[in-house]
């Protein structure tokens, strides 16, 4: 009995990695596609977007992951802050 249990943990656990995917962040230089805003909970970053152009490709400068959002900087505007889910990378 304690096998079977084992056994349906095991693939329990299975199930759930394929769940899971590995994300590797962009790196300084890499270059960003800008794809417009979408409803986010920090309107300074939506009015920071109002800056860029659609479809225009940005490099990354620096990059923050958190909890619950990317922040990124860009070269062209070091000094404001975006959200990378604003971005696809280009590659």
């Amino acid at each position: 009995m304690k096998n079977e249990k084992t056994l349906e943990k095991n693939e329990n656990n299975s199930k759930m990695d394929e769940l899971f995917v590995k994300r590797v962040w962009p790196k300084a230089g890499a270059k960003l596609k800008y794809k417009g805003t979408h409803h986010f909970w920090f309107t300074n970053i939506i009015n920071n977007a109002h800056s860029l152009k659609l479809n225009e490709v940005y490099t990354l400068k620096s990059i923050d992951v958190f909890s619950s959002w990317v922040r990124i900087r860009l070269e062209e505007f070091p000094e404001l802050d975006f959200a990378l889910s604003f971005f696809e990378e280009v590659v």
